[in-house]
């Protein structure tokens, strides 16, 4: 009987381990069909330059007024500008944002206990001659928990509006990379003509 068990043992260990390797294989196959396919990831450097990066760094972006706009430049520019600012720029980024607010919970005695915030930033790209080249919404939205003490709900208030701004700020760099990358990608597969 011992002997019996311990054959169960060691076939069941096996069948563990058979088990292991059969979604390891599958991810290491995925991988390299991902990889076969042409996949990149739009800021992805090839050598020590990208040209996406470089487009990035060449967007001049204009001020937005108030607190929160001058959250969300800073945090386009820690964004767009990863080889420092640009000294001379193709582009011009122009961006309108709209911040409201409204009560989501209430108790019984009618006193909010939470607030939702919603973003939405319209934003334009120009060249330098003045044309538009692509223009766009993004939108966030989050809530915080209104507190007893001011000084917790106006804390609250504040890094509710930043995390929505931060991601604003990543949506309209994602859609700006995704042009520059379409840009890059149609002038790149044009086929070179001969001059006569």
């Amino acid at each position: 009987m011992a002997i019996s068990h311990r054959n169960k043992d060691s076939k069941m260990q096996k069948r563990r381990e058979q088990g292991r390797c059969i979604p390891m294989a599958v991810l290491i196959l995925s991988g390299l069909m991902v990889q076969g396919c042409g996949y990149h990831a739009v800021y992805a450097t090839q050598g020590s330059t990208s040209a996406v990066a470089n487009e990035l760094n060449q967007v001049g972006i204009d001020s937005i007024p108030n607190r929160e706009g001058q959250v969300l430049r800073n945090d386009l520019i820690d964004r767009l500008y990863g080889k420092g600012r640009p000294t001379s720029v193709n582009y011009h980024l122009s961006v309108k944002i709209n911040i409201g607010s409204e009560d989501l919970g209430t108790l019984a005695d009618s006193t909010t206990v939470l607030v939702g915030i919603n973003t939405d930033a319209n934003y334009t790209l120009t060249d330098t001659a003045g044309h538009q080249v692509l223009s766009g919404h993004a939108h966030s939205a989050t809530s915080y928990d209104k507190l007893n003490n001011q000084y917790g709900t106006l804390a609250s208030h504040d890094s509710a509006v930043d995390r929505t701004l931060h991601e604003v700020g990543e949506q309209i760099t994602n859609r700006l990379g995704l042009y520059f990358a379409e840009k890059d990608s149609s002038t790149s597969t044009v086929p070179a003509t001969k001059a006569p």
